[in-house]
């Protein structure tokens, strides 16, 4: 199992990068719920390296706003 504060750093950590680069964001945006279930899913796979955490966080909040129709691509 793991470790929700784990989980809770690591999503507090992205969002505050996130945030900071995309003003437009607000606090209650339901994509903070979306980026914390992700987080936990990667953790619950094995993923415990917060820096790899929060990378992979980025990337997929990034893909969540993207209007690109080509994502980024999650990091092996």
């Amino acid at each position: 199992m793991v470790h929700g504060a784990t989980v809770e750093r690591v999503t507090n950590r992205v969002w505050g990068i996130f945030s900071s680069l995309d003003h437009g964001i607000a606090e209650d945006n339901n994509r903070r719920a979306l980026l914390r279930a992700y987080i936990a899913s990667l953790a619950e796979r094995g993923e415990h390296n917060a820096d790899k955490l929060t990378v992979d966080g980025l990337v997929y909040l990034k893909n969540l706003t993207s209007h690109k129709k080509k994502p980024v691509k999650r990091r092996a």
